[in-house]
């Protein structure tokens, strides 16, 4: 994972029982730029769950700020 260049964005369900979330916060400590955000009340499937959450996060994370 030391060799990855680009910054990660992790978006993790806070419920989300496939993949748990100790995995994420695992990669997110093993890779040089990442940032964990756990999704509170959602499952495995953020981007489906809870879209609009996910796309506040999404375009911040790409500088696009949303203010709501």
């Amino acid at each position: 994972f030391s060799t990855l260049a680009n910054p990660v964005l992790i978006v993790q369900g806070e419920a989300d029982h496939v993949a748990l979330p100790a995995f994420a916060r695992r990669l997110a400590n093993r890779l040089p730029v990442a940032e964990l955000e756990v999704v509170p009340d959602c499952g495995h499937f953020p981007m489906v769950e809870v879209p609009d959450r996910v796309s506040r996060l999404v375009r911040r994370w790409f500088g696009h700020e949303v203010s709501r």
